[in-house]
């Protein structure tokens, strides 16, 4: 019996949590269920690190990527394809319709409200031209996979047939790493969300200043927080994000209350809580049904309940230590992707071709 075969069409590859985390994770279990999985991402490695990285916009390789992504499609066969996104960002919806005309079925993964750069668009023109885009896309899908409870209405709004809501997981290795001797907070994330860390400069200028609590910032070395002695910046990586994590005493996801953040899916906070760290988080979006407010961490509403909350965990090891399981088993029970493994198994079995 000859395989079935899965096309992956990502953004991103390996460097993308959310390729790794939303794609790759599934990869070998549809293998071990008799399917080709084939991933095809629009940015490779090299491309990400440049524009994501170091922020250079410009690049020959991403037009040759574009290039080659159109004919991939133009020349498909009719085998199954998931679609992280969009197939071309910031373009008409016409590769989708052109699967839907060839009756080729698609999926769509969402783990962004990335609609919300097109229909809330500050551009008229991106806005007149491209305001529709993803009802093309969701209504000619076999399904959309959402990453949360919001992008998942989102998709049904917009026309998809069926949206199914699937998180983004984490795998449940605790790497145990010695503790750093100094109470240390983390904050993790890309220079596209360091506005968000930049929202706290004051605060972490008084943690770090006046309490002698030490920051660790992962992946963006060019934030607004003024640095001192008790500020680590540190480059991302992915053999050494688990380390740099779990060396840590508490995790932070700061967010602004708009239409983009409410999409978000709250991958920081899962990592945090994967080495049992206790968090503290924005009540926006996900984190209202991640954290579980006093008893794996706390919502900080105002700029002095960030400092309130920090200091209570710094000063309370038992109540930190306590949280800091809560979360662990949180993760355990809702949040491994061996619990969404089978679903996804499920989904693509009831595709026809």
């Amino acid at each position: 019996m000859v395989n079935k075969k899965i096309y992956f069409y990502t953004k991103y590859y390996t460097n993308s949590a959310s390729v790794r985390e939303r794609f790759i994770t599934y990869k070998n279990y549809l293998k071990k269920h008799k399917y080709d999985v084939i991933i095809r991402p629009l940015i490779e490695n090299r491309i990400f690190n440049k524009r994501i990285i170091e922020g250079i916009s410009f690049s020959p390789q991403l037009y040759i990527s574009l290039i080659k992504r159109i004919f991939q499609i133009l020349f498909s066969k009719k085998n199954i394809i998931i679609i992280q996104y969009e197939l071309i960002p910031f373009f008409p919806a016409i590769l989708e319709r052109y699967l839907k005309f060839k009756g080729i079925p698609y999926l769509v993964d969402i783990d962004d409200a990335i609609f919300h750069n097109y229909d809330s668009s500050d551009n008229r023109i991106i806005k007149i031209l491209l305001k529709k885009k993803y009802y093309i896309i969701f209504k000619n899908s076999f399904c959309v996979l959402s990453g949360n409870l919001y992008l998942q209405k989102k998709a049904l709004e917009f026309g998809a047939r069926k949206s199914y809501l699937f998180p983004t997981t984490v795998d449940n290795k605790t790497l145990r790493y010695k503790k750093n001797k100094k109470f240390t907070v983390v904050w993790i994330g890309s220079p596209s969300t360091t506005k968000y860390i930049n929202d706290l400069c004051k605060e972490i200028d008084t943690l770090t200043g006046f309490y002698n609590i030490k920051f660790r910032i992962i992946g963006s070395k060019n934030c607004l927080v003024k640095k001192n002695k008790n500020i680590e910046f540190l480059d991302w990586s992915i053999k050494k994000e688990n380390k740099y994590i779990s060396q840590c005493h508490l995790g932070i996801m700061p967010l602004r209350n708009t239409k983009w953040e409410k999409g978000k899916c709250g991958y920081k906070l899962l990592m945090y809580m994967k080495h049992r760290l206790p968090v503290v988080a924005s009540p926006v979006g996900v984190n209202l049904n991640i954290v579980d407010n006093g008893k794996n961490g706390y919502f900080a509403k105002t700029k002095k309940d960030w400092i309130k909350y920090i200091l209570k965990l710094r000063n309370d090891k038992k109540l930190s230590k306590k949280l800091g399981n809560n979360g662990k088993i949180r993760v355990s029970q809702n949040y491994i992707k061996t619990i969404y493994a089978k679903k996804f198994n499920q989904i693509i079995k009831e595709i026809k071709i």
